[in-house]
């Protein structure tokens, strides 16, 4: 049996390849075979989250051999390591306090108008948009 790795190498690698590939598949889907699809992306999409997931740590172990360069290029390919920063603001009460009465008011506005009770302004019922898609769930 083949080694699960060698499904993925025969994909396509360069926003090139990715672009024409693409491309291909959307001229060759017929009527009745874009659902089946959506479930295949859904499955892939699935899949490549899991892999990256698994192998995070590993990932960022493999960029540091290469002398701890914060970009660096291999076969082609740029990678760089980034942060990314968060700030928790849990601990201010202030803090709390107010997102506590945005979500009020957020609620109240979405059955009817809300009235600012410091200035008696009246605030019309918030604004409503819809957007159709479809959920997939997967066989087990």
């Amino acid at each position: 049996m083949d080694k699960a790795l060698s499904y993925i190498t025969v994909l396509p690698e360069t926003q090139s390849e990715i672009k024409n590939f693409a491309e291909k598949v959307l001229s060759e889907i017929q009527i009745r075979e874009a659902l089946p699809l959506l479930a295949r992306l859904s499955a892939m999409e699935k899949l490549v989250k899991a892999i990256k997931d698994g192998i995070k740590d590993q990932l960022m172990e493999e960029a540091s051999l290469y002398g701890g360069e914060k970009s660096f290029e291999i076969n082609g390919v740029r990678y760089t390591k980034t942060e990314r920063k968060t700030y928790h603001y849990q601990h201010c009460k202030k803090w709390v306090e107010l997102n506590a009465q945005i979500e009020a008011i957020e609620k109240h506005m979405q059955i009817g108008e809300w009235i600012d009770p410091e200035t008696g302004e009246v605030v019309p019922q918030a604004n409503i948009s819809f957007s159709e898609f479809l959920t997939v769930v997967l066989k087990k």
